[in-house]
């Protein structure tokens, strides 16, 4: 199914699932086991400072705004991505329906447990949502990667986003300076 106006964009299925994987609606109980997921992630927050410490408060809220589908926010939406085979909770992800263009998706994260990375399951959770949103009509999925998150731009690429659209950051290179890149994933 192709759409010509998506002002009011379509969004994922509330449950979805890939071979191994159970991908639903993020609910309030889900919140405590995506802060620790998030929290076990910290690792990663001199790379990419999307990863800072962040108040189980933050969670909370994105939960909540993922439910409630009004305005602006009809557009976002949290997933949880579970194991088919225990029902645990591996990681989770939000993305932007419709933003920033009509005809794009947009990933502002993606994260799973350590315990739970290096098994393909983002791989596999990539694939089976760009089916989705392929069936849906969008064209295209945008994400932003910091420079220096070497196992993000690795993971990224290697999952079929090498489009460069754009890049922002710092002049020079300092232990603090900031640098990142917007890359595309075509659908069709």
């Amino acid at each position: 199914m192709t759409r010509s106006d998506l002002t009011q964009p379509l969004l994922l299925p509330p449950r979805w699932e890939t071979a191994r994987l159970v991908i639903e609606d993020g609910r309030s109980p889900d919140v405590s086991s995506l802060h620790a997921i998030f929290s076990a992630c910290a690792y990663v927050a001199p790379w990419d400072d999307t990863f800072r410490e962040v108040p189980l408060a933050d969670l909370v809220a994105l939960v909540n705004r993922s439910q409630t589908a009004v305005g602006e926010d009809y557009r976002f939406k949290l997933q949880c991505v579970r194991e088919k085979a225990t029902g645990e909770i591996a990681g989770y992800f939000h993305v932007s329906h419709g933003a920033p263009e009509p005809h794009t998706v947009w990933i502002s994260i993606l994260v799973f447990h350590p315990d739970f990375q290096k098994q393909q399951y983002g791989r596999e959770t990539i694939d089976g949502l760009c089916h989705q949103l392929l069936a849906l009509g969008y064209e295209a999925i945008w994400l932003k990667v910091y420079l220096k998150n070497w196992p993000a731009l690795r993971f990224w690429i290697s999952n079929g986003f090498t489009k460069i659209l754009k890049y922002e950051g710092d002049k020079t290179m300092t232990p603090s300076s900031y640098a990142a890149i917007r890359l595309e994933r075509k659908l069709r």
